[in-house]
């Protein structure tokens, strides 16, 4: 914004306030004041702010012109004062909700704005709504007494014209008054060039309360004319009043004091089997009252903590909405297809997508996704709300444990639909869902209540063998992999931590922010799934060498380098965040083949070996002996990672013969698990960091952890 319409303003401003004898201080204005006395003044506590026409509010500056045209625009004071609505007013501002005083307490920053919008701007906008009140009076006086030909109609309303918009409006108006000659110059006795009025009624020169000139100026009685100058316009939408909302009037809360809400325990009984029996019978009418029903159910608790609704009692009800859920989304069609090395659309892709598509200039013109055509031509639910609203219910009972156990042990069906659901395909620029009647909007709302499900079931969840039957549990292990990864491979978001602070933009040496919360559940799903070196077997099975790859190198990046990165791990989430990293890289490493484990050890351009080095010695070494403690379970697990590197052995090869009785006692570590190590260690060649590690009473009184430290370090001459 120009500095022109705020200099006007606070040049009116100023000399309303100068004579009512409250002058404004010289600061605010920018111009001096004579008459102002910081000792008696009541506005000797408002925070000017840095430059003219502005102060501040929750050490933001906002300037004064900006702040009387908002609140302007939402109808004035009186109106949001009425409605209690002066929050609604901070986005536009760019100011928080609330503010920390100097003595640690939290202010309301809409309070404090309606206390100097009050004290400061409340004369000028009464001065404001009279002189446009009379004038709008003259106007139509004017129009009346006119000529039929000269005769316009007035407008009652005025909104904000731009800077640019009102000085090319004003020049052609004023062409077309001169009858097409040159438009004459304006001068400073112009109305107010924001789009206000000027102030009409200006002290006599000469007196105690008169002005400077260029105020008295600004303020001076405009010349009379038969037409106005600017037209400004209002356009006013046709909208119907809503008096209700939620069912309750608005006109009874008002006057009466407000109803308790009704307990879930008032609705009454409810029958298991009709309700069944409402969403088997697939009736618009019964399939909303069944699956509201249901989705009451599914947030009841129990009599005793942490329990709610028994699913495993009603076994016949989930299964009429798994088939809900399937005939909606995949009506004739069976899950065979099983795409191994597919690429994975990340979430990034995905949102980036509809945000490009939505935002198109021309999205008008691109054609609708086709929907199938329902031979029923009756008034029917979208089936992507049924899908995310049958998602909502399930996500909602595996909170309770009881029923989280019973998804991941008794009924895996749950499980193959939602990563079922969960699929998205590239074809060209284009990303395809897994069924014609899911949007991208909906994918993304499947894909985190998917995640939330898989984050309550995995520590039960545990892969049937892979022999019987053939395929089905590589292809969910291969979708939950997916999913995970889809969270966490993208390049643009798989960086440091510090570096993840700076990406939404918060400013330097802010420590506050947590992790992202999408890939922080993403690690905890695939950590917990991932425990069991069963679930390993299945996954190392289900899932290509390059998409582990792709995720190892992926969660590398994520690792600590710079100091500012191990400050940020002084934070206890950001400690169980990378702990989750630094976990889901030895469940990699160890599923891995020795083929990828040899070139995850030996890829320099990753430099895993020195990053996780560099870790484990800011870690433990380099840190204060009180605070070890906290980062053993990190320490530990990456040192364990290194080791399965260096082995770069296939961990689920059993074809080792057991020991025979004729080598027993033929020499120490020639046999079992004590074998004499050959070639050098993982960390050969950085002796000096590994023995100030290995002198750690931390690591002493681990023996396990002691040996394979000791072996990463051993050198063969």
């Amino acid at each position: 914004m120009s500095s022109r319409p705020s200099q006007n303003f606070a040049a009116a401003l100023g000399a309303l306030h100068t004579r009512r004898n409250t002058p404004l201080p010289p600061a605010l204005l920018g111009v001096p004041s004579p008459q102002y006395d910081p000792a008696t003044s009541p506005f000797k506590d408002i925070p000017i702010g840095p430059e003219p026409a502005t102060i501040l509010l929750a050490d933001k500056s906002v300037n004064i012109y900006v702040l009387f045209s908002t609140v302007l625009a939402r109808g004035g004071a009186a109106a949001l004062t009425n409605n209690n609505a002066w929050n609604i007013i901070l986005p536009q501002l760019g100011l928080p909700e609330h503010h920390s005083a100097p003595d640690g307490s939290l202010v309301s920053v809409s309070q404090l704005v309606q206390h100097y919008y009050s004290l400061i701007f409340l004369p000028f906008e009464e001065l404001y709504r009279r002189n446009v009140r009379d004038k709008s009076q003259t106007m139509r006086q004017t129009t009346a007494s006119a000529p039929p030909t000269m005769a316009r109609p007035p407008f009652a309303g005025s909104i904000e014209v731009p800077e640019g918009d009102q000085e090319s409006m004003k020049r052609k108006l004023e062409f077309e008054e001169s009858g097409g000659k040159r438009a004459r110059q304006r001068t400073t006795g112009d109305a107010f060039d924001a789009g206000f009025p000027a102030v009409t009624d200006p002290a006599p020169v000469g007196s105690t309360n008169s002005v400077p000139s260029s105020s008295a100026a600004m303020a001076a009685q405009p010349r009379p004319r038969h037409e106005p100058s600017r037209r400004k316009i209002e356009y006013v939408p046709l909208a119907r009043e809503v008096d209700s909302y939620g069912g309750r009037d608005f006109r009874i809360l008002d006057k009466e004091p407000m109803r308790q809400w009704r307990d879930l325990a008032d609705w009454g009984v409810l029958d298991i089997d009709a309700l069944t029996m409402s969403i088997r019978s697939r009736i618009s009418t019964e399939l909303s009252y069944s699956l509201t029903a249901f989705a009451l159910l599914s947030t009841m608790k129990g009599p005793t903590p942490d329990t709610g609704f028994r699913i495993m009692d009603c076994p016949e009800l989930l299964d009429e909405v798994l088939d809900l859920l399937e005939d909606t989304a995949f009506p004739d069609q069976e899950d065979t297809v099983f795409d191994e090395d597919l690429p994975v659309v990340t979430h990034r892709d995905l949102v980036n997508h509809i945000i490009d598509l939505e935002t198109d200039p021309f999205a008008a013109l691109h054609p609708l996704p086709q929907l199938p055509k329902d031979s029923n031509p009756a008034p029917r639910q979208r089936p992507g709300s049924v899908i995310i609203t049958v998602l909502n219910i399930l996500r909602n009972l595996c909170i309770f444990p009881d029923n989280a156990e019973y998804v991941a042990k008794y009924h895996s069906r749950v499980l193959s639909v939602l990563l079922r659901l969960c699929g998205a395909t590239r074809k060209g620029d284009t990303i395809l869902t897994p069924s014609p009647v899911i949007l991208l909007n909906d994918l993304v709302v499947i894909r985190k209540d998917t995640l939330h499900v898989l984050f309550c079931t995995g520590p039960h969840l545990q892969f049937p063998d892979p022999a019987s039957p053939p395929k089905t549990p590589f292809r969910v292990a291969h979708r939950i992999f997916n999913l995970v990864a889809s969270f966490l491979v993208d390049p643009n978001e798989a960086v440091s931590p510090f570096a993840t602070v700076q990406l939404v933009g918060a400013p330097v040496g802010t420590y506050s922010l947590k992790p992202p919360s999408l890939p922080d559940m993403a690690l905890e799903v695939f950590t917990r799934i991932g425990h069991s070196d069963g679930n390993r077997h299945v996954f190392s099975k289900a899932v290509s060498s390059t998409s582990l790859y792709t995720l190892f190198v992926s969660l590398v990046h994520r690792l600590p380098v710079i100091d500012a990165d191990f400050q940020l791990l002084s934070r206890e989430p950001w400690l169980c965040f990378m702990e989750k990293v630094v976990m889901a890289l030895y469940t990699l490493a160890f599923l891995s083949p020795p083929d990828l484990k040899e070139k995850l050890k030996s890829d320099r351009t990753l430099g895993a070996k020195n990053v996780i080095l560099r870790m484990v010695q800011k870690l433990s070494v380099l840190n204060s002996p009180e605070f070890r403690s906290y980062y053993i379970v990190t320490v530990r697990r990456a040192i364990e990672t290194m080791k399965v590197l260096d082995d770069a052995k296939d961990s689920f090869d059993t074809s080792a013969t057991a020991v025979t009785t004729i080598s027993f006692g033929m020499g120490y570590g020639e046999v079992g698990e004590n074998d004499v190590e050959k070639g050098t260690g993982l960390l050969g060649g950085y002796k000096d960091s590994t023995w100030d590690m290995l002198m750690l009473r931390e690591l002493n009184i681990d023996d396990t952890l002691f040996a394979e430290l000791d072996s990463l370090t051993r050198v063969e001459y």
